[in-house]
């Protein structure tokens, strides 16, 4: 986990307005930490981001949580295994190069890596001119070229 940025994700959120309390970022010891929310009544909700090993093995346990009628309601959990990325894009962002940045990190073999593209953050601003470009350069894609390999097939 990268704690220094979700922990600054966590404060622009909150800069911007969102509610103290709506999103709880808890860093420190994982056993103690997920011990004290799998205990509580009220977990509700759970968002994780590492291995498909360790996200079936809280999955399991917030399961029988609920078999046990521990938690008020049930909770809702969402796993990132196999770490996806997004982009953000600012809106001073050079525009171009975000695009073949987005397209490499999407489309680069096959999309099956851990650092694969999943999720585009694009201010109003920039968002006609992000996407008519990015629809322009994924236009020119070639699919199964076994001439050409790498970043070549994007925009070779």
């Amino acid at each position: 986990m990268s704690v220094y940025p979700s922990m600054l994700i966590h404060k622009i959120l909150l800069e911007a307005g969102l509610p103290p309390g709506v999103i709880q970022l808890v860093n420190g010891d994982a056993e103690m930490i997920t011990n004290a929310v799998y205990n509580h009544r009220e977990f509700s909700a759970l968002t994780f981001i590492g291995s498909s090993k360790v996200f079936r093995k809280l999955y399991g346990k917030a399961a029988q949580g609920v078999a046990e009628g521990r938690y008020r309601d049930f909770p809702r959990m969402i796993g990132e295994t196999s770490g996806k990325n997004f982009h953000l894009i600012h809106n001073s962002a050079d525009i171009e190069n975000a695009v073949r940045h987005t397209i490499r990190a999407s489309f680069e073999y096959s999309g099956q890596k851990c650092s694969a593209c999943s999720r585009i953050y694009v201010p109003h601003s920039q968002a006609d001119h992000f996407f008519s470009y990015m629809k322009e350069q994924v236009e020119k894609l070639r699919v199964g070229s076994p001439e050409v390999s790498g970043f070549s097939v994007l925009y070779g």
